[in-house]
């Protein structure tokens, strides 16, 4: 889906099908389809709680690509999202996590040498909406095994985790509507 907007600008709705297919894809795969999801404390129940679970994956993904208008900005809190996860999924004993975010770790630094500024190279589409899916997925599944309730899934560990990008989206977005601009047009006001 990146490769492809980055190459013949996919319009927003196939994005949007896109992600959707990730998101239940995510949620499968951590057998939260019709599991109990609180969120502060708040029992969302088995039928709202998925539902605000995907809109979270969804907009988090959004909200990671969303903030890549600067040299460095996505990859360097992608970095620190990341150490934070490996010691995280250390402590749990997650081998194929733990794999996974030291690859992306790598991946990342080679990757931020030529990204900050002056950048040379950029993430585009491709690379954001992967490091977005990857910061998704690994906090939802450390978040599942780490912080283990069997009656619910408590969401709040990875909401705060994952805060600073969906604050930043809606508060530039308000700031845009308010200067009566386009809310999902580009910019460097992140």
């Amino acid at each position: 889906c990146g490769i492809y907007d980055d190459i013949l600008d996919l319009k927003w709705v196939y994005k949007f099908v896109f992600q959707a297919i990730v998101a239940i894809t995510i949620l499968v795969d951590l057998s939260l389809v019709s599991s109990n999801i609180s969120l502060l404390g708040i029992d969302l129940g088995s039928k709202l709680g998925p539902f605000i679970l995907f809109i979270f994956i969804v907009g988090t993904i959004n909200s990671i690509n969303l903030m890549d208008g600067l040299d460095g900005l996505v990859s360097g809190y992608s970095l620190q999202k990341v150490l934070i996860l490996v010691g995280l999924s250390i402590m749990n004993g997650d081998y194929f996590i733990n794999i996974l975010l030291i690859s992306l770790l790598g991946s990342i630094l080679g990757f931020l040498r030529y990204n900050s500024n002056p950048a040379s190279i950029f993430l585009g589409d491709t690379g954001s909406l992967a490091l977005g899916f990857f910061l998704v997925y690994t906090t939802l599944r450390i978040t599942k095994t780490l912080f283990v309730d069997l009656s619910s899934f408590d969401l709040t560990f990875a909401v705060i985790f994952l805060s600073l990008p969906i604050l930043d989206t809606l508060k530039v977005m308000y700031f845009r509507m308010f200067w009566e601009k386009s809310p999902f047009l580009p910019d460097k006001t992140h």
